[in-house]
């Protein structure tokens, strides 16, 4: 895990973000992530130099 960030939203409510170094998964291992529960909304794989498009400074 690289960092956890709150995320206070009045139009969304709350959120707890968690940024994580997965290193290189294998199109099996990627093809096995699911999110049963429906608690992870979303996954994404970005470059280093997305980060100031997708985030917040202070999360960049």
């Amino acid at each position: 895990m690289l960092t956890v960030d709150w995320g206070p939203s009045p139009d969304e409510g709350d959120k707890v973000l968690f940024i994580f170094d997965g290193g290189v998964l294998t199109p099996n291992q990627l093809s096995a992530i699911s999110f049963r529960d429906g608690e992870i909304a979303e996954r994404a794989f970005v470059a280093d130099e997305q980060l100031d498009e997708l985030t917040i400074p202070r999360r960049a």
